[in-house]
């Protein structure tokens, strides 16, 4: 069945004999505000009402972001526009929790790779070969990284699971942080390591400048320097934290393991 969150007629389809919806539909890659707003905030509570209207006891799995929890609540301007739509998407699927019967549980993906990945190692891969990857300060430790088949499990985990309400923040081991993993894969394929290690504050400025400008000239394009990459070089998550939300999952796969199960 094919179709789109804002398709109401398919999504009543859709969700008519589901045991559990896993909630994975989102738009990541570049877009408009207006755009991440269509898909990401509009047709999450489209997939909600469907399901609460024609198959109540179904059990949604609803997909988040590691960014949802990083988001600034006073420096709201370094927020990506993706990481601002899926907290608002976060927003309409728990005002339908507190106003409905919605049985519903969330996942909060961190760094997603693995061997079928187009975006995280492939992007990193070309940069690092052509020598355009600079260490910002933050990514020494604690990187919030995920391998697919982990991520996988942990959906499966929650989808045969009897209980609601939990939360789940998708991340493995954290043995190294981004700067480990970004040197790991330079080494894995032969690139040299880079050497430049930058404030966060002046990458992040830059790319405010370069973003709003691609904007005004209505360029359908990140620029190389992003809001998104410069928090992606940044990157950490406090192991506390997660150990509040995972009491009874853990990912297991190393990120010299998952690498190397990458490159293959």
């Amino acid at each position: 069945l094919c179709g789109d969150l804002n398709n109401t007629d398919v999504l009543n389809t859709f969700v008519h004999e589901l045991d559990v919806c896993i909630h994975l539909a989102a738009l990541v890659s570049y877009a408009s505000p207006k755009e991440y707003h269509a898909t990401n905030v509009l047709g999450t509570p489209n997939l909600c009402r469907a399901i609460i209207e024609n198959n109540p006891n179904c059990k949604l799995v609803h997909c988040s972001s590691i960014a949802v929890l990083r988001r600034s609540k006073v420096l709201k301007f370094l927020n990506s526009d993706y990481a601002n739509s899926k907290a608002q998407a976060d927003k309409c699927v728990e005002d339908c929790i507190s106003e409905t019967s919605l049985r519903c549980s969330f996942v909060y993906p961190g760094l997603i790779y693995g061997p079928e990945d187009t975006n995280l190692v492939p992007s990193l891969a070309k940069y690092l070969k052509a020598s355009r990857v600079v260490l910002l300060n933050g990514g020494e430790k604690d990187g919030p990284l995920i391998y697919i088949d982990d991520l996988c499990a942990l959906f499966i985990h929650e989808a045969f699971s009897q209980e609601t309400g939990r939360r789940y923040i998708g991340i493995g081991p954290q043995e190294v942080g981004v700067h480990g993993f970004i040197t790991h894969l330079a080494d894995l394929i032969g690139a040299g390591r880079p050497k430049i290690k930058l404030p966060k504050s002046l990458l992040m400025c830059i790319a405010i400048v370069l973003e709003l400008s691609y904007k005004l000239l209505n360029k359908r394009k990140f620029p190389f320097i992003s809001k998104r990459a410069a928090d992606l070089l940044s990157i950490n998550y406090c192991p506390k934290t997660k150990s509040q939300y995972n009491k009874d999952w853990e990912a297991t796969t190393t990120i010299e393991e998952g690498l190397s199960n990458s490159m293959q």
